[in-house]
């Protein structure tokens, strides 16, 4: 079997408004890459979210990253200010992947 390496999945649910500062702040701490999920439904503890009559404006998104634990540390930093005046969620799990350089 390959050599694996062991890096942080980021997974951060966000109203769409919110997306460009979000990947701002990836970028900044350092990601080099990410994936965006666009008209992410579901219900949490604001209620049943389906994007309503303007979904790309107040529909949710889902920005995904694998990313170092240095960088992972800091976005979680900046994510924890950042969503405490708005919906949003972030999830962190720990992923192998086969080509670290990528990342």
């Amino acid at each position: 079997m390959k050599q694996l390496h062991a890096k942080k999945k980021i997974e951060i649910i966000i109203e769409q408004i919110m997306a460009d500062k979000v990947i701002e702040t990836l970028e900044k701490a350092g990601a080099k890459g990410y994936s965006i999920v666009r008209k992410v439904s579901g219900k949490g503890n604001r209620g049943i979210r389906r994007g309503g009559p303007l979904p790309d404006v107040f529909g949710n998104v889902m920005i995904v990253a694998i990313v170092s634990e240095p960088v992972a540390e800091e976005l979680l930093r900046v994510a924890d200010g950042m969503l405490r005046d708005t919906a949003g969620i972030v999830y962190v799990s720990d992923v192998q992947v086969l080509r670290a350089d990528h990342f």
